[in-house]
């Protein structure tokens, strides 16, 4: 369970940081066979590449509290889940001890 949490937050923080003031250029080719493939690093390869600017979006002024409010939200869903498996899995060993045993 503790480590189910602790990759959704790692996640969430790692996209919370990627998402900040970020821009990056990308490079599109189509190799002889009709294969796309998209880089970060321009290409060595002396076919057609198309430049892709990508411009990630300012974080609003509410975003850290809303991305807080996520955060909790996920946090007490996750708890939730952990209740319920928990009462389920109660619930099963309950019924394993009714049977009659052989």
């Amino acid at each position: 369970m503790k480590y189910i949490i602790a990759i959704v937050q790692t996640g969430l923080l790692t996209l919370l940081c990627c998402t900040y003031g970020q821009a990056a250029t990308v490079y599109k080719t189509v190799d002889e066979d009709g294969v796309v493939s998209f880089s970060d690093a321009k290409p060595v390869s002396d076919g057609p590449v198309e430049t892709l600017k990508i411009n990630a979006q300012e974080a609003s002024p509410g975003s850290a509290e809303q991305e807080e409010q996520r955060m909790k939200d996920m946090r007490e869903t996750t708890d939730r889940m952990a209740a319920d498996r928990m009462a389920r899995e109660k619930q099963r060993d309950e019924l394993r001890q009714q049977q009659p045993q052989p």
